[in-house]
Order: C-alpha cells, then sequence, then structure tokens
C-alpha cells in the first residue's frame, strides 16, 4: 500500500502499530533460530518471553527500514548499491587528495620563493591531510629518558605518571600506549572463555579445562568426603579459612557464572598475563539491561579497574539496537551529573543504570577507597560477597585511582558510566576501544578530559549512528537510481577495477524514473519521522585517537604482509560517516584491537632498547 497522505491521523497509528506489531515477530522468530542454531551458546533464554524489548527493537526497525512497499529493491539491489557506494567513497578520496598534493605544492613553491613565508595562512585546516596534524613521531633523544621513567614509575602511586595524557610532549606518546596496552587486556579478559580460546586455542583451551576440571573435581571430592565422614582425605584442611588458596567449586567473588564456571575460568586464562593485578568482583549476569563485567585492582597502575564485556549474546544486541537517543534527565539528584539537556545511547544507558545501582548497592568502590585494613571486604552485601583476602594491604590503596574500560557495547556503557561516577570519583579516567556514538556533542566534547577513545582503522561500530546508517541507506538508494549498467555488472567491480563513469551516472545528470521518484518519497517519509521520534545527532565521546593504516611491512616469503599503524588525534567529526571497506567488520573485533596496540607498544619499546 503506497502512502497516502490524506488517510486519516487514526488509521495512519493503526497501520502503524500493525506494522510495528509484525516487525516484533519477524525479530522473535529471527531471534529464535538463531537461539536454536547455536544451542544457546550466546544466550537468548531471558528474553524469550519479553515482549516490551522485542516491541522497541521493532519501533527503531519500523522507523529505519518499513516503506510501506512502494520501493521494489531486493538484496542483491542492496550489494550492488553498496558496491557503488564503495567506489563512490574511494574517488571522491582521490580526488580530495590530489587537491591536497596540490595545495602542498603551491606551498613548496611559495616556501621557495621566499616571497611570503606566510602564504600558508590562508589555507584552511581542512585542506591538508589527516597525517599533517595531531600526529607526532617519538624523537630519538627522548626514548632513553621515557622508558627509564616508566620503568621506575611501575609500581609507585599513580601521581608519577600524567593521567590525562597528551601529544603536547614527546615523551607522551608512550605513556599512552603504555596505558592502552595495559587497559586493553582488560576489556579483552571480560570476554572470558570464547575470546579466550579465539585468541589462543590451544593455550586457552588447555588452561580453562584444566581450572574447570579442577574446580568440579574439588566439589565431587568434598561432597563425598563429607558424606562418608572421612575428614582427613579432604583436599583444603579449612575451606572456610581467607587463604588464598580458597578451594571453593564457584568463588564468592564471582556472580551469575554457569555451572562449570567457564567465564570465571576464561577471564583468569586472560588475566595472568597481567602481573600484579587481582579481580575483586565479576559479575556475569546477561539480560538486555544487565551486562557483564568486572572490578579488578591492578597494582602496576595503581587503579581500581572496571572492565565491561561488550556485545557476546542476542540480549547484547538488542541492547545495541536501542539506538534512539534518550534524555539524561533525573540524574542530577541521584547520582550528580546535571543531564538536562543532554542525550545518550538509550539502550547504553539502561546498562550504565543498572551497573551503577549494584555498585551502589554493594558499597564495592566504598569499600575499596575507603578501607583501612584488608578487612574490607563485606560479606553478604548484595551482590558481592568475597571471603578471599587482598595480595596487598588495603593502606596501600589509598592513592590508587579509578578506570573503566570496554570494547564496543562495553566502551559505550562504560563512558555512561564515567558520568555517573564523575561526581563522586571526579579523577577517575574511562579508556574504551571501538566505542559507538554515545553522546550528543556538546558532551562528547565535554568528556575530553576523563575519556580516551580509541578507534581503529576503518571500524564501522565507531562511525555507526541512526543518522550515519540513515546517511549510508540513502546514498545506497542514490547509487541505485544512478546506475548505467545492470547489478550482474556492478558486482564485477569487487574483482576489477572500474572507472565510477563507467558504471553510474554523475549526481544530477541520470535520466528521471519511477524508481527515482519513489526514492525522494522515501526518502521524505523517512526525514518526518526522524523528527517526530525527536532523534538526536550522537558522537563519539571524548578524546579520540586514532589507529591509521601506515604501511604494509613486507614478511617472509609465502606469509601475508602486515599492516602497520601509526596514533593520530582526531576531532569527532571525522566519524560521523561510514566508510564502506572490506576491513571495517574485522576491525572492530577486540582481538584487532588488542593485538594491534600491543605491537605499537612493543615496537616502541623495542625502539627505546636498540636507541
Amino acid at each position: 500500500e503506497p502512502i497516502n497522505t490524506s488517510s486519516t491521523p487514526s488509521k495512519r497509528k493503526y497501520r502503524s502499530r500493525k506494522v510495528v506489531s509484525q516487525w516484533a515477530q519477524c525479530c522473535k522468530r529471527a531471534m529464535r533460530s538463531f537461539q536454536l542454531c547455536s544451542c544457546n551458546t550466546f544466550g537468548g533464554q531471558k528474553i524469550a518471553d519479553n515482549e516490551s524489548a522485542f516491541e522497541e527493537v521493532a519501533k527503531v526497525l519500523t522507523t529505519f527500514f518499513h516503506h510501506d512497499g512502494f520501493l521494489d529493491v531486493v538484496p542483491s539491489d542492496v550489494v550492488a548499491g553498496i558496491i557503488l557506494v564503495r567506489l563512490q567513497q574511494r574517488h571522491n578520496r582521490k580526488k580530495r587528495k590530489q587537491n591536497v598534493d596540490i595545495e602542498e605544492a603551491r606551498a613548496d613553491r611559495s616556501f621557495d620563493s621566499s616571497d611570503d613565508i606566510l602564504s600558508l595562512s590562508s589555507s584552511s585546516y581542512e585542506d591538508f591531510p589527516p597525517s599533517s596534524y595531531h600526529t607526532h613521531i617519538l624523537p630519538t633523544n627522548t626514548i632513553n629518558t621515557t622508558i627509564n621513567t616508566i620503568k621506575a614509575t611501575q609500581y609507585h602511586s599513580v601521581e608519577m605518571i600524567p593521567w590525562f595524557p597528551s601529544f603536547s610532549q614527546p615523551h607522551d606518546q608512550i605513556f599512552l600506549l603504555s596505558d592502552l596496552a595495559r587497559y586493553s587486556t582488560f576489556s579483552v579478559a571480560v570476554y572470558t572463555h570464547m575470546l579466550a580460546i579465539y585468541m589462543n586455542p590451544c593455550y586457552s583451551f588447555y588452561g580453562i579445562l584444566t581450572s574447570t576440571c579442577g574446580r568440579c573435581w574439588q566439589h565431587v571430592w568434598r561432597h563425598v568426603t563429607s558424606v562418608i565422614g572421612m575428614k582427613w582425605l579432604k583436599p583444603s584442611d579449612d575451606l572456610n579459612t581467607t587463604s588464598n588458596n580458597n578451594r571453593d567449586y564457584l568463588p564468592e567473588n564471582v556472580a551469575g557464572d554457569n555451572p562449570m564456571g567457564l567465564n570465571y575460568a576464561g577471564l583468569s586464562v586472560v588475566t595472568k598475563q597481567l602481573k600484579d593485578s587481582e579481580l575483586v568482583y565479576g559479575s556475569f549476569q546477561n539480560d538486555v539491561d544487565i551486562k557483564p563485567y568486572a572490578v579488578f585492582l591492578d597494582h602496576e597502575k595503581a587503579a581500581v579497574v572496571i572492565a565491561i564485556r561488550g556485545t557476546l549474546s542476542i540480549e547484547d544486541c538488542i541492547t545495541d539496537v536501542l539506538c534512539h537517543s534518550e534524555e539524561l534527565r533525573g540524574l542530577s539528584d541521584e547520582w550528580g551529573y546535571p543531564g538536562t539537556g543532554r542525550w545518550a545511547h538509550s539502550g547504553m544507558l539502561k546498562a550504565a543504570l543498572t551497573i551503577r545501582q549494584e555498585l551502589h548497592s554493594s558499597g564495592l568502590l566504598e569499600s575499596i577507597f575507603s578501607a583501612q585494613d584488608s578487612s574490607y571486604r563485606k560479606s553478604g552485601s548484595a551482590g558481592y560477597n568475597a571471603r578471599t583476602p587482598l595480595k596487598r594491604h588495603a593502606a596501600d590503596l589509598s592513592g590508587y585511582r579509578l578506570v573503566l574500560t570496554g570494547h564496543s557495547l562495553g566502551a559505550g556503557t562504560a563512558v555512561l558510566l564515567s558520568l555517573l561516577l564523575l561526581h563522586k570519583y571526579p579523577h577517575l579516567h574511562c579508556y574504551t576501544f571501538g566505542a559507538p556514538p554515545v553522546l550528543d556533542k556538546v558532551t562528547a566534547e565535554e568528556c575530553k578530559p576523563f575519556v580516551t577513545s580509541v578507534v581503529l582503522g576503518n571500524d564501522l561500530v565507531s562511525r555507526m549512528s541512526f543518522l550515519s546508517l540513515n546517511t549510508l541507506r540513502n546514498d545506497i538508494l542514490d547509487c541505485i537510481s544512478r546506475a548505467r549498467v545492470n547489478k550482474m555488472c556492478v558486482m564485477q567491480a569487487i574483482f576489477r577495477d572500474f572507472d565510477i563513469d563507467d558504471l553510474m551516472y554523475r549526481a544530477g545528470q541520470e535520466p528521471p524514473s519511477q524508481f527515482k521518484q519513489n526514492v525522494a518519497a522515501f526518502k521524505a517519509e523517512i526525514q518526518s519521522r526522524i523528527e517526530v521520534a525527536h532523534i538526536v545527532p550522537l558522537f563519539l565521546p571524548g578524546r579520540i585517537i586514532f589507529l591509521a593504516k601506515k604501511a604494509k611491512v613486507p614478511k617472509e616469503c609465502c606469509s601475508r604482509n602486515e599492516t602497520s599503524h601509526i596514533l593520530q588525534e582526531k576531532d569527532l567529526s571525522a566519524f560521523t560517516d561510514i566508510e564502506v571497506s572490506s576491513s571495517m567488520a574485522m576491525d572492530h573485533f577486540p582481538d584487532r584491537y588488542f593485538n594491534e596496540i600491543q605491537k605499537l607498544f612493543k615496537s616502541a619499546l623495542q625502539s627505546c632498547n636498540t636507541v
């Protein structure tokens, strides 16, 4: 049924409810199919009867996709449109690079002639390539001093290390890499056994297997000996002691784990490589508004670390899809953040509020930062019950700072949680990896002093908001309407180079068609929906560190070349549009962030040692 602007409001409202219901049923069927195919590996049990969650998802999808059947587009058309958008973006990048080269040549000539040494002042900031600003390479004459400073301050108060690293000083880049390498490990560890086995199958599988089997054996052995009264055969002399060798089947400072304790085992395997750190509390409960997280003590960096897991379940996917903006009103009285007129990602805001409420109810952070002795762990508090003592006396924690970290969904939730904790812990800092746009522009800019967002290459999620997806969909429809050839010819561009003018008309030169008129009507309808829904543009928060691809480093024979990266500081406006690329999905994976950051840090350390 085509859009009929003359229909009554009651009819349009009924049709809207019917469409939302249809989308909700489609989402539920897709979720249950995936749940059965994955044998519940990725969750889905808790939301099978959650009608409100599916209705919220259906409203978002209806606003974004529904076209009342007047757009005759099939999946193959969408694929062809994406290919054309990629070619168009590549053509635009080459054109911009040519303009930059011309400007640089003019600048060189002006310097050589020495007629006016200030002639570059008339060039705009955008005329220069991103690599020409906010990019700093460490000079070799300061590397030795820097590495010696890091070694001297590793196990002392964080006050000796710049907490808000800046590129204003030459040695600050290596301090930043040191922090990113450290906290990226925590953000990977909270993905537990699934990511651990994916990243290192042999080592992680062996470690997880021995850990789970050992705990199961202790549990069975303790049960058998208690039944037959063989106290002298118990592996542990006193199970109620507070020794570091606690033999409980599942640690008491872990909540929501599966019966085998796989989440705790996977987390322990990854964090083994972190020296002088310990798990204080871990929650692996997962729902639409509840996200797994863990609290660590990082003695090397003198920090209390809260790491939040990213997307790994069906429940997490629903949280991601709830991407409409929600005002932060009402947070001032409870959490001390003046949120009136500030907007955030709705799904991630609910997850952050749930974690903040749990931390408040348990008194966990207050106990850590206000404790005077190692008995500060409160037994029986809500969501927090641990008997294992700390490795370090609580009096040594007085100079510790609060650090939040996460990847993807966990990164966005960590940013919003930092806003809720900022009033009580003003010196906190948040390190995010592959964070999505979660805040309005004003709030995102204000987060720069305490939020550092890392973006790798062509990461799709860091550029993906409701409005950026809306722009990409419109570009795809425009490219389809401007195509010169059929879609089979367009798909050949995957394997060979084509001139963009051979495949599609230039904008405004395409012949009129009914499809073009339908696209224009669809755009107008979508725009009216956005205005009614009052969707506020969301942006990447804080100070943005971009890991830009530099060059491919040749390796040995019969092996693939490696892509090296450099650090660049970018403005949030650089991530408002989605760049279609073959690596835009893989660049978002947590192991890619972890590996690239570790490479950069190791390379910096090797450069230090060779000077």
